[in-house]
């Protein structure tokens, strides 16, 4: 499976340089004076290049989700995943349908990508916290490796503040990761028990 897309990266690097291109004629009041129109592009470029390198690398990215909850539209009816469990983070949608030991897997960052494996292909799936000072969390998830490849999702993502161990919003993120784990493993016992590949 493929997190990350080359070409999905490739255009928002690509829709950045158009619109600092185009912020840096506007601004500019470009009238054949190159200094002015290659200062301002300059600027733009930066301003921008911060803004959506932020916003990209976050988890408000609006665009990835939108397309992401698109494909899985798109594709999950013709690949059989309609009655399964779904799981829906920022950063990934998991299928994971147990009887038949199937799993799909649209990333964010390949959210164009219907991906479907065996389960049996997975291995080492846990659940864990990321553990923060005075043994509190901001970040709980579920992950497994496909053909060296971990792939994590999380289950609870505290974006400015640090939640005590006992709080219920972790232990809610706990429980759903513990579950998906436990799917997951479920998935791959059948998987392997009828040859799916």
């Amino acid at each position: 499976m493929k997190k990350v897309s080359g070409l999905y990266i490739f255009s928002y690097v690509f829709a950045v340089l158009l619109l600092s291109a185009l912020a840096g004629i506007l601004l500019g009041g470009y009238t054949g004076n190159p200094e002015a129109f290659i200062g301002f592009f300059i600027m733009t470029l930066f301003l921008l290049g911060i803004t959506v390198f932020v916003w990209f690398f976050t988890s408000s990215n609006a665009i990835s989700d939108s397309i992401m909850k698109k494909t899985v539209k798109k594709y999950e009816g013709s690949y059989g995943f309609v009655a399964c469990r779904t799981f829906t983070a920022y950063n990934a949608i998991l299928k994971v349908d147990v009887p038949t030991g199937r799993i799909a897997f649209i990333s964010w960052l390949n959210p164009f990508e219907f991906q479907v494996i065996s389960a049996a292909e997975i291995e080492n799936v846990t659940s864990s916290y990321v553990g923060g000072p005075f043994g509190g969390t901001n970040y709980v998830y579920f992950q497994f490796f496909h053909k060296g490849k971990k792939f994590r999702i999380p289950t609870f993502v505290a974006i400015k503040a640090m939640y005590r161990l006992d709080s219920v919003q972790v232990l809610e993120g706990v429980s759903k990761a513990d579950a998906y784990a436990e799917l997951l493993n479920q998935a791959k016992e059948n998987a392997i028990r009828l040859g799916v590949r």
